[in-house]
């Protein structure tokens, strides 16, 4: 059976990245309210609720960066996006009690910020690694501008959470490094380029740390507003998550299709079609998990590159050095290397 590819165009993204955009370009005095409509976006009134086919939003995209250049806006524009700006879920993650707390509330809402990457957190050898990967294929030139935009607003939330991180944190960005990087570095003097994944790095220790604003009422209130964003949406429930939540990679390696359906208590043909609803196919949705956690277990020192490939179900090592380089441009090996610089 073939698999659906998720399409990028008809992916579907939270407002808050649209809106900074939208706001950004306002102040550039370019006619936003005029390439809104030609995108069919409408008159511009957008609110914290409403969902945006990519495809608009990247021809809104594509205008902007056309009238303005890229020199850096990516990374300009997420940097006007501090965790308030993102509504109930800032909210929640302000008002947790500690930022491994906040820090897990936004992997858990993390569809409501930005739908077309996904966000792993993983605690090896002392450190917490927030991993962005794309969740769909993206096009160039909006590849490196939504990397860009992403990472910096995640990086102010992380410093915001854990002001004592700013002296210990690492940045990695993939992709080369642009004509704009003295701009990124007056930011984050960390960055790191051409890396093999976009990361941020930082002591584990600091993740338990009390947070200044910790309220129980505030958090309980911001959490049920999530739930009805994720309502509102139609984000609720979807198939593709919950199988992503159990492919977990074990020392007996990943789950058969026909394993995944009798854990969701479904017949085979069920998920296949569940799936195939979604855009999305169990091959797909196994790859994405053998990404994130390729970087998870070559993050531990305790497993071996041969270790790794078993563990995710790859019985050839040069298949795994493969798939790996196709992720991240690198191979395991210069993977660990990096982790070692």
């Amino acid at each position: 059976m073939t698999t659906k590819v998720q399409s990028w165009d008809n992916t579907l993204i939270a407002v808050y990245y649209p809106m900074a955009w939208i706001e950004y370009a306002r102040e550039k005095g370019l006619p936003i309210q005029q390439m809104m409509h030609r995108c069919g976006m409408g008159d511009g009134k957008l609110t914290a609720s409403t969902s945006i086919l990519v495809r608009k939003f990247s021809q809104l995209l594509a205008e902007i960066l056309l009238l303005t250049g890229n020199q850096g806006t990516g990374f300009e524009v997420g940097w006007r996006l501090p965790i308030t700006a993102y509504g109930s879920i800032g909210q929640a993650m302000l008002s947790s009690n500690t930022a491994r707390d906040a820090l897990n509330i936004c992997s858990q809402y993390w569809r409501l910020i930005a739908r077309g990457f996904d966000l792993s957190i993983s605690l090896h050898n002392h450190q917490c690694v927030l991993t962005l990967t794309l969740a769909v294929p993206v096009p160039q030139p909006f590849r490196q501008v939504l990397f860009e935009s992403t990472l910096a607003s995640l990086y102010r939330g992380c410093v915001a959470l854990v002001p004592a991180a700013m002296d210990s944190i690492e940045v990695w960005l993939s992709g080369p490094e642009p004509a704009y990087s003295t701009l990124l570095r007056e930011k984050i003097p960390s960055i790191c380029f051409d890396r093999p994944a976009t990361q941020i790095r930082f002591p584990a220790a600091l993740l338990d740390q009390d947070l200044s604003l910790a309220s129980a009422t505030g958090l309980q209130t911001a959490l049920e507003r999530c739930e009805e964003e994720l309502t509102a949406l139609n984000l609720q429930d979807k198939m593709a998550q919950k199988v992503m939540e159990k492919l977990l990679c074990t020392e007996h390696g990943y789950p058969t299709l026909n394993e995944m359906a009798e854990q969701l208590n479904m017949s085979p043909r069920t998920l296949r079609r569940r799936l195939s609803a979604e855009n999305t196919g169990y091959a797909r949705l196994m790859e994405q998990s053998r990404q994130r956690n390729a970087l998870k277990l070559l993050d531990n020192p305790r497993f071996s590159i041969a270790d790794v490939a078993h563990r995710l179900g790859y019985g050839d090592m040069a298949n795994f050095t493969r798939a790996f380089k196709k992720w991240t441009g690198t191979t395991p090996s210069g993977y660990r290397a990096y982790l070692k610089a």
